[in-house]
């Protein structure tokens, strides 16, 4: 199989695209309070320190995966199914090396397996790019709520500092008027992208679409779980005898 723009994408969606989003949100924070604290991203210097800390950020938030931690991800995944159609095989069968070992993942080891080597290359592409793109909507709107949250505690900051009169390097008034306009632009972001749900139904729909597929090549899927062995193994063996045995008698 060979993968056409799947990682790309992928790449793109969760770890580009994210780490940049929450760089960008930054600057609209800081622009929102004052102008002038935003002059560290002019120029090039800017833009290259726009560019590694966007990257880092979103390295970071590949590495803590959060949105596959989530109850949506976790729910009705088809490696549960191979595990559960271990269990049911093992059984049936009366043998208990059958059952995939859950401790040690075998189940997931198996499902990778199966996602890489006998899915249609098609089919394989929908579900790198599209659980890419449930992990990048899923950061963004978390990201925004977060800025949200932060936006509103900010206004809250200002006017206590405008009623105590405490002296500020920035416009008191109009910093509070922008960033309570950003405040409410991030909680349409947020709001927009999670309540939807759309994008859980996203993952539900590629874990059905997969187990159907192993449910129609079941045959397949048995003689994986029972044998631990490739069935194209044998088709390789087969023709390396018959040519062997071709090579005997031309020898002959």
């Amino acid at each position: 199989m060979e993968p056409k723009v799947s990682f790309g994408a992928r790449e793109t969606l969760t770890i580009i695209i994210p780490g940049y989003y929450c760089l960008a949100m930054l600057y609209l924070y800081l622009a929102a309070l004052d102008r002038e604290w935003v002059r560290a991203f002019e120029g090039e210097m800017g833009l290259s320190l726009f560019l590694i800390i966007g990257l880092a950020v979103g390295f970071i938030f590949f590495t803590f995966n959060w949105p596959n931690r989530r109850k949506a991800y976790n729910t009705g995944q088809p490696s549960e199914y191979l595990w559960q159609l271990s269990k049911q095989l093992a059984e049936q069968l009366g043998s208990p090396g059958i059952e995939l070992n859950r401790k040690s993942s075998e189940h997931v080891q198996l499902y990778l397996y199966i996602l890489n080597n006998f899915l249609p290359s098609t089919f394989h592409e929908v579900i790198i790019v599209r659980g890419g793109l449930y992990f990048c909507i899923t950061y963004v709107w978390l990201i925004s709520l977060g800025w949200c949250l932060v936006g509103v505690l900010t206004v809250a900051t200002l006017v206590v500092l405008k009623c105590t009169g405490v002296a500020v390097p920035f416009d008191l008034g109009a910093g509070t008027v922008l960033v309570s306009l950003y405040s409410v632009f991030q909680f349409a972001v947020f709001a927009l992208l999670f309540f939807p749900k759309r994008v859980n139904r996203i993952v539900q729909v590629l874990y059905y679409d997969q187990i159907e597929w192993m449910k129609l090549n079941k045959r397949l899927v048995t003689h994986l779980l029972s044998e631990r062995e490739d069935p194209r193994v044998h088709e390789f063996f087969a023709i390396e005898g018959k040519r062997n045995a071709n090579d005997g008698e031309d020898e002959r």
